[in-house]
């Protein structure tokens, strides 16, 4: 139903905000980067559009999965997002 829908949106959204939506639900700890992608793009294939899929799939794969891959989702703060983005400046600055 319309309504059961908008709860459960709620309910992801809180969990998102609050930072449960990343942890594994059977082991309680955090995901991986990767394991996250793969949700990521399963929730993408089916809210956008083909070419925007595509676009996200481009994006992680050749820049963000090999940076960040392995490493726990809360091991992810602003520190970790400052050094990819100036290892991303050095690297355009090579070519």
């Amino acid at each position: 139903t319309r309504r059961g829908a908008e709860h459960h949106e709620r309910m992801i959204r809180q969990a998102i905000a609050d930072g449960s939506w990343f942890r594994e639900k059977s082991e309680g700890e955090a995901l991986t980067f990767s394991a996250f992608v793969e949700q990521f793009l399963t929730y993408s294939e089916n809210n956008n559009k083909f070419a925007t899929v595509e676009a996200k799939r481009s994006l992680l794969e050749l820049h963000l999965v090999p940076h960040f891959g392995a490493m726990k989702l809360t091991d992810i703060g602003p520190a970790e997002v400052e050094s990819f983005k100036s290892a991303m400046r050095k690297k355009q600055s090579r070519r």
